[in-house]
């Protein structure tokens, strides 16, 4: 539905600057979501029964079946095109395959289980069969050169990152508070209030902020924020010893902000320039990185120790993903400084 709905927006909003604040928009929306659904959880699951969170989504699917037909305009399908069915059969089977490996990771080396490393390595297999696929298909699901542009790729990087960075915030201290804690889950949701509150706020300042200073450059603070935000957590937030006001709140507070814009200058870099008939394929990688880093990446980062060398590693990507993106807008400046002068 995502990269669906991405497309019709830009049918909706075709002037680029009016497109670019809608996905500085967006971007903020997406982490809202994933935050909403944390904080009602614990409501529901308190007052009602974890079953009924699977009501939510059925209720929004509803009101927008009812309303797309009266709000959204009727866009002609573009029939000039093949559907690529062998890339996707090999994408999905290749990234089905390598996350049931991570999933199936226990305590014992690698090298020792052969149903870890069979579908780990039969997956990867798969995915650079469907990376040859697609330089010979006529018809590429995805387009190896589209990937190539260096802004992009740091910005689906950046992406896949912030996702991971809040899924695991949102898995780790949700079983701290109600394990080492033993606090209720409507308690746990309360806890993840100001995190809501921050997102908001920098997801609404986000789009002025790209407007006034670039999308690189929100990207690369939000980045940084982000970083600080899961180092506070990894040093202070594990300890359950330590009041909530100044060990969890802090980084509950930085790790939504940088987040917010993060998403947002991402959101905009990745979609910068593309032709309106490729929107879709736009907005499917970045839907695909927004969904690879809570999955894949939580996985991959969770098997490396304890939940604090965790959640400091995230940090250290983050970082460096910030840092590699500041390198990457300088000859930007640069250009555009001697084209003023």
């Amino acid at each position: 539905m995502a990269p669906a709905a991405m497309a019709v927006l830009r049918a909706v909003l075709p002037a680029p600057t009016a497109y670019g604040r809608a996905m500085a928009t967006w971007g903020g929306l997406s982490v809202l979501g994933a935050t909403a659904g944390n904080l009602l959880s614990g409501v529901i699951a308190e007052l009602l029964s974890w079953r009924w969170t699977f009501a939510v989504p059925l209720a929004v699917a509803g009101a927008a079946l009812a309303l797309t037909p009266r709000l959204l305009p009727d866009i002609a399908p573009n029939r000039g095109r093949a559907l690529d069915l062998p890339g996707a059969l090999l994408a999905t089977a290749g990234i089905t395959l390598a996350s049931y490996g991570l999933v199936v990771v226990t305590g014992a080396p690698l090298r020792s289980s052969a149903g870890v490393l069979v579908p780990l390595l039969g997956g990867t297999a798969l995915l650079g069969a469907f990376w040859y696929a697609e330089r010979r298909a006529r018809d590429p699901l995805l387009p190896p050169r589209f990937l190539l542009d260096r802004r992009r790729g740091l910005a689906l990087m950046a992406i896949a990152l912030s996702a991971c960075g809040t899924a695991m915030t949102f898995v780790i201290l949700s079983l701290h508070l109600q394990q080492a804690r033993d606090w209720s889950p409507m308690r746990t949701s309360a806890a993840f209030v100001p995190f809501a509150v921050a997102l908001i706020a920098s997801g609404r300042a986000a789009g002025p902020l790209i407007g006034r200073y670039g999308a690189g450059t929100v990207m690369a603070a939000g980045l940084g924020t982000g970083a600080a935000g899961l180092a506070l957590l990894a040093l202070t937030g594990l300890d359950a010893d330590t009041a909530y006001a100044y060990g969890l709140l802090p980084g509950l507070v930085l790790l939504p902000a940088g987040a917010a814009a993060s998403f947002a200058g991402a959101a905009v870099l990745a979609t910068y320039g593309v032709p309106p008939a490729r929107t879709g394929l736009a907005a499917g990688v970045l839907n695909t990185a927004m969904e690879f880093g809570p999955t894949v990446l939580l996985a991959v980062l969770l098997t490396l120790g304890s939940d604090a060398w965790s959640l400091a590693v995230t940090a250290a990507a983050l970082a460096a993903v910030a840092l590699l993106n500041h390198r990457a807008e300088r000859p930007v400046r640069t250009e555009r400084s001697v084209r003023v002068k």
